[in-house]
């Protein structure tokens, strides 16, 4: 069973260009480059948009798992709307996790998370709401003319699992850049991690230094 993880980031180049492809051919170039080389079996994705203006307005999660052959997948929405936009937390009850059972019911709504695929048949999904982390962080990133700095926000954070049909439950999350909220999520998912069946796997952009 090959696992892997990616950063997705909405599938935006960096840095970014003035004569890109359309979104949707963006994203599915850059992972032609990738199967050719590495088959995943389970891949846990961040950074994922739906339905969202700026990555052509697709569910991004179901492009990836059609061109890879994934049957199984599910997105995650940690926020509605745009990040860096306009957007809000999910209300109390609202729905959480979308599905490939989902895809037949139309457009899914604007929104922004992590999301998994996988070939390996899932029992069942699971999902965790990661509370965002208050305090935010100056990052250095790349712009089409060198470095800029920007001050970000955090976010409300995820984390999704897949039960899968050989034994397995794999979970995947995108934690908080913020230090010390990102290890008090940690040990949060791997505790909800362990209360689930099987044998479990956690991967993910855990933004942790050191190799923690």
């Amino acid at each position: 069973m090959k696992v892997t993880s990616w950063n997705l980031l909405h599938g935006a180049r960096i840095p970014p260009k003035d004569d890109e492809p359309n979104p949707k051919q963006l994203l599915l170039d850059g992972f032609a480059h990738f199967s050719k080389d590495f088959k995943p079996d389970v891949m846990g994705l961040q950074e994922v948009d739906c339905s969202q203006v700026r990555s052509g307005n697709v569910n991004q999660v179901e492009v990836i798992a059609e061109f890879l052959g994934a049957k199984f997948w599910a997105f995650a929405p940690s926020l509605m709307g745009t990040p860096g936009g306009e957007w809000r937390n999910l209300e109390p009850g609202e729905q959480n996790l979308y599905t490939s059972l989902d895809s037949k019911i139309g457009n899914l709504p604007t929104s922004y998370g992590i999301a998994m695929l996988s070939k390996i048949p899932v029992i069942k999904w699971h999902v965790l709401a990661l509370k965002r982390v208050v305090r935010g962080k100056w990052i250095l990133i790349p712009a089409k003319r060198g470095l800029k700095f920007m001050y970000l926000k955090d976010e409300p954070r995820a984390v999704i699992a897949a039960e899968l049909e050989n034994g397995y439950t794999i979970a995947n999350t995108h934690l908080s850049f913020a230090p010390g909220g990102n290890i008090y999520q940690l040990l949060k998912s791997k505790a909800w991690l362990k209360s689930l069946p099987g044998k479990h796997i956690l991967m993910g952009d855990l933004n942790l230094p050191w190799g923690l």
